[in-house]
């Protein structure tokens, strides 16, 4: 079982944020799905959470932009 911290998370999301900056106003696809996470864990009062809670598609792109 893998898990990430609530900073790893933020990191994910500034990088994801840096590469595709918003053109409309809106945020990113995987910056929105990264973000509800990051809003869930922090209502949550969580420093981490274990992947697996994840679903498949906030998964893919905490993956994809994560900074190993």
């Amino acid at each position: 079982m893998s898990t990430f911290t609530i900073a790893d998370l933020e990191v994910a999301i500034n990088h994801c944020l840096a590469r595709q900056p918003s053109e409309t106003n809106c945020l990113p696809s995987d910056a929105s799905k990264l973000g509800d996470v990051y809003g869930s864990m922090i209502w949550a009062k969580q420093d981490s959470r274990s992947i697996e809670t994840l679903s498949v598609d906030e998964q893919a792109a905490f993956i994809r932009w994560r900074i190993i």
